[in-house]
């Protein structure tokens, strides 16, 4: 209770530079910052999940993982689906095993600019314009390139103040599925001086809703991975099903990894792309996977600062 009350001053002292209304205990081991503003943004609410072993030893340090679609980490009733991905539970259930050391998680609520805040904008920019004009009409200005300078520039200088973090690229990932998956290798690709790891669950590639162009969803690949960074000492996954919209994606997946191909990487070696038969495009199946993203993520002998 003490470590709690502590840690929520220590939040409030410096909530300014998130411009959050609230701090609020969920439980022991999740902290919300409530309705967080930043300019040119929707507010959200961020959740921050650690393990039990960050509470039992004070001079613990962890590696972070930055998760998009926060409302989808941990409580089935906030979950627009009704399931979640079972975050806390999985974790604990892989820091027992040994298969991963303890890690903290920042769960980053979407708004319902959803669409705009994670479609990767620079290649975005490249697409046909008649493409850009009907997304643009239908789902608002991209704003990712917003999205992620407030993540990396302002949530992240809090979340290492206020929390016993590994600040260094070899111990800060981030994660996500379908367009959170996309945000995700956008937000590696742009900031590899940040991020030693990025997952993409399901990553959605053909973005452009019920009438995808396959010249745009190629031209997004294109971008990944001509602007890709060396891979050495760090860690992408990517995965999909086979099932439901995940049908649509081999195809792209494939077209990715002989992208990377071109560029030296190779499947396996240098990242992983897996398929997982029978899996679907929601929380459920992610949920029963994210234990392979996390083991190859945070392997037993995470490097520290």
């Amino acid at each position: 209770m003490l470590y709690r009350t502590l840690l929520s001053c220590f939040l409030l002292s410096t909530l300014w530079s998130c411009q959050s209304n609230t701090v609020e205990s969920i439980n022991e081991n999740i902290t919300r910052l409530a309705q967080v503003q930043a300019d040119g943004l929707l507010p959200r609410n961020v959740d921050i999940w650690v393990p039990q072993a960050y509470l039992d030893d004070p001079e613990l340090r962890v590696p972070v993982l930055y998760m998009h679609d926060g409302q989808n980490l941990f409580f089935p009733e906030e979950s627009y689906t009704g399931n979640t991905w079972e975050v806390a539970r999985e974790i604990e259930n892989q820091i027992q095993k040994g298969s991963i050391p303890p890690c903290m998680v920042v769960g980053i609520w979407n708004t319902k600019d959803r669409w705009a805040e994670y479609v990767p904008e620079q290649p975005f920019s490249t697409f046909p314009q008649d493409v850009q004009d009907r997304m643009i009409a239908a789902e608002g200005t991209p704003k990712s390139d917003r999205y992620l300078d407030w993540l990396v520039n302002d949530l992240k200088p809090v979340i290492d103040k206020e929390f016993r973090t590994l600040t260094d690229p070899a111990n800060t990932f981030i994660m996500g599925s379908s367009m959170g998956g996309l945000i995700s290798l956008y937000a590696f690709v742009r900031y590899p001086q940040i991020f030693g790891g990025a997952a993409a669950l399901s990553p959605h590639w053909p973005i452009q809703g019920s009438t995808p162009d396959p010249e745009a969803t190629e031209a997004m690949i294109k971008f990944l991975t001509d602007n890709m960074p060396s891979l050495e000492g760090k860690h992408l996954y990517l995965d999909h099903g086979d099932q439901g919209l995940d049908a649509e994606y081999q195809v792209w997946q494939t077209t990715f990894a002989r992208f990377m191909g071109m560029r030296g990487f190779i499947n396996g070696k240098d990242f992983i792309s897996l398929k997982f038969p029978g899996d679907n495009h929601n929380e459920k199946d992610w949920a029963r996977r994210f234990y392979q993203p996390l083991v190859y993520l945070f392997p037993p002998e995470s490097p520290v600062e």
